[in-house]
């Protein structure tokens, strides 16, 4: 994307219950009109962790005006989040 921008790299957080150590990115970018059929401005954040020698991570994206609104929400399901360690 052209207007891409990176809003906030964080490479010591943590993911999930069980406090795994994960990277968290935000960032904001404008898509191409024809992905929403109108220009609009998206906020993402993306929080991600390595455990067992696989990645997971975890999305949330939302119109820049209502990122705030539904953020809470997005770190409580991004908290709760439980990565099982299989032996």
């Amino acid at each position: 994307y052209e207007s891409f921008n990176i809003v906030e790299l964080n490479r010591s957080t943590v993911m999930g219950a069980n406090n795994s150590p994960a990277y968290k990115i935000v960032y904001a970018f404008t898509p191409p009109e024809w992905e929403y059929g109108e220009s609009i401005n998206i906020k993402a954040m993306e929080v991600g962790t390595l455990v067992n020698g696989k990645v997971y991570y975890i999305t949330y994206s939302a119109e820049l005006k209502k990122y705030s609104d539904y953020l809470p929400i997005a770190q409580k399901m991004i908290g709760s989040f439980e990565l099982i360690r299989q032996q």
